[in-house]
């Protein structure tokens, strides 16, 4: 034993697999250890993250000499980022700083450190990112043994295990027989622990993870609780159910009032409540919770949680919520599309959706920033899917509630798309050696990060980096108010320069960057306050709106919204790819009038709408 052992322990638990982009202490490592903690057994849990791969011999060296483990345990909570854009910066960034996020290879050579070290030590692998396609990952990382779904068997069996005793009578177990062949045991779903799983110990390591990986001026950092397991639904994209179970399990609410009140008196004030999602269809369960964190937000002011719900929760349960603390976690909707709804096996319809996003914009806490995901680049949507979501909020003006919207676009692919009719596979990418290269749903390496993006959107636009402004566009310009901080006054004069279109004078420039206050009606004010004075803009909007076919409101001001804007100049000018074309077909327009055309062009990205039109132009 080398002189280094001071505590020798039964499991080591090691991590490849921490998204660096947003570090998250492994919940893994508090259940696991739980787990562990009940059977007697010791255990030791270390994250690599953060740390350069050239370091990973000696510091796993070190661990394995220190601990001395009887096991040595990989934790893959996920394969890859779930993100195909950090895929393809990666691939068109040669920087370090932009390393591909890439866990199970990471993982596979952690496994082959630990062997090269300490050969007769076993090896098991686990999590949710493995439990997906636990088979092809097995083959792939080469351990002794893996862990497909829920763990709670291991350490009841750990001594069975590792002896190699009845190996086939352990639940999720998958092991190499005798003979060579890879056997997996049959799955079996485990409700929630019914003991707390938290100890000062664990708050320790916590602290100390946070304290080197998080930017202490963001916000404290978010704890997880489990309250549940399973989920009943199937939407395509999602492989909880696979992970998890179908059949949805609550844990106790005393257990998890006792974890909470611990955790509070360590000085945890922000929450994430582990399930799939908090309000499966038909149970008021959720009701519950919320009463829970209700009456310990009245004896510890200042806690707040989060977690996920389906948008289909009425009006009251949401401002229950609310009053609460509860945050949302922003992944709540798909599109505002019933085709594209129904195709992805959501169990929610657009009208859910859309009184989901009406609500959340009416009844957010006041100071607490609007924002929300869209997955608008899903596999199921059709051509008319971003003009009817964008319709939808500009109908509702929900543009004007969310100071932003991301956009996911891309599927991650498991390896059972093609039974699932995930999608065609012609627009699949699989990134490996430091490049995005194409690759069909039905044959895809689950060990590699693999995406499917839309047929709709890739036919149109086949070049990568322009699909990935195309949803930025969408979020920024249709589904939010992100635009108006995207494009400042002091840009304007460089981008009419770039377009060969006429300079504004300083005078012009002056009125822009004085930033007038809104008019009562206007969109952006900073579009009707740049040619004059006060008769002189009215005149110049009169004369615009007439030459574009706008009705002003009472007060002068245009009345109008983004996509309002964008279907009027495709209407009018319908062979128009550029501004310069429809400049040319107004020669009444004066030179004020020409540079306020220029400016609302610039502020409302309309040579971005024109530039998307084909994809905009659906019904």
């Amino acid at each position: 034993m080398s002189r280094f052992t001071d505590a020798p322990v039964d499991f080591l638990l090691l991590n490849f697999s921490n998204y660096p982009e947003r570090p998250i202490f492994p919940y893994a490592f508090v259940q696991i250890g739980a787990q562990f903690r009940q059977h007697g057994l010791r255990f030791k849990a270390i994250d690599f993250l953060g740390q350069p791969p050239a370091k990973w011999p000696e510091l796993l060296r070190d661990a394995l000499d220190r601990y001395a483990p009887r096991c040595v345990g990989f934790h893959l909570r996920q394969v890859d980022s779930c993100d195909f854009r950090d895929y393809l910066a990666a691939a068109r960034n040669t920087s370090v700083d932009c390393a591909a996020f890439e866990p199970v290879q990471w993982t596979k050579r952690a496994i082959d450190l630990v062997r090269q070290h300490t050969p007769r030590t076993r090896t098991i692998v686990g999590g949710i990112g493995f439990s997906f396609q636990p088979i092809p990952l097995f083959n792939f990382l080469q351990p002794d043994f893996g862990m497909a779904g829920d763990v709670n068997s291991f350490a009841a069996r750990f001594d069975d295990i590792l002896s190699g005793r009845d190996l086939d009578q352990v639940p999720n177990l998958i092991f190499t027989d005798h003979s060579g062949k890879v056997t997996a045991n049959p799955r079996a779903h485990f409700a929630g622990p019914d003991f707390t799983e938290y100890t000062p110990k664990v708050i320790a390591e916590l602290r100390a993870f946070y304290d080197h990986h998080d930017d202490p001026a963001r916000h404290a950092p978010q704890v997880a609780v489990e309250i549940g397991r399973g989920c009943p639904y199937q939407c395509y994209f999602c492989g909880e159910p696979v992970a998890k179970g179908r059949k949805v399990s609550w844990r106790s609410l005393d257990v998890v009032r006792a974890e909470l009140e611990f955790l509070i008196s360590q000085g945890v004030t922000r929450f994430w409540l582990v399930c799939s999602e908090l309000n499966p269809k038909g149970d008021k369960h959720f009701l519950e919770v919320a009463r829970m964190m209700g009456e310990l937000l009245s004896l510890h002011p200042g806690i707040e949680w989060s977690s996920y719900i389906l948008p289909f929760i009425e009006p009251e349960d949401l401002a229950y919520l609310y009053s609460t603390n509860y945050r949302l976690s922003n992944n709540e909707v798909l599109s505002l599309d019933p085709e594209n709804l129904h195709a992805a096996k959501v169990p929610y319809t657009v009208e859910h959706a859309k009184r989901f996003m009406l609500m959340q914009a009416a009844q957010a806490p006041e100071g607490q920033k609007k924002k929300i995901t869209l997955f608008t680049g899903n596999t199921r949507i059709t051509a008319a899917t971003v003009k009817r979501t964008a319709r939808y909020i500009s109908e509702y003006r929900l543009y004007d509630a969310y100071d932003h919207c991301s956009v996911v676009y891309g599927s991650r692919i498991y390896g059972n798309e093609k039974a699932t009719g995930h999608g065609t596979g012609r627009n699949g990418y699989a990134f490996r050696d430091g490049d995005l290269h194409k690759a069909k749903a039905d044959i895809a390496d689950p060990c590699l990060p693999t995406f499917i993006l839309p047929d709709t959107v890739t036919d149109e636009l086949t070049d990568l980096e322009d699909v990935d402004r195309f949803y930025k566009f969408c979020g920024d310009y249709l589904f939010s108010r992100a635009y108006r901080h995207a494009r400042g006054a002091d840009g304007f004069a460089d981008w009419c320069a770039e377009r060969g279109l006429p300079a504004p004078t300083p005078a012009q420039m002056a009125r822009i960057e004085k930033r007038p206050h809104a008019a009562a009606g206007a969109e952006d004010a900073q579009a009707l306050d740049i040619a004059g004075s006060e008769p002189e803009q009215q005149q110049i909007c009169r004369e615009f709106a007439t030459g574009l076919g706008l009705d002003l409101a009472e007060d002068g001001a245009l009345p109008f919204d983004n996509l309002t804007l964008y279907e009027t100049i495709f209407e009018r000018y319908p062979g128009a790819t550029d501004l310069t074309r429809i400049l040319d077909k107004q020669p009444e327009f004066s030179a004020s009038s020409q540079v306020f055309f220029n400016w609302l062009s610039y502020r409302h990205g309309l040579d971005l709408a024109l530039r998307y039109k084909p994809l905009m132009s659906a019904a």
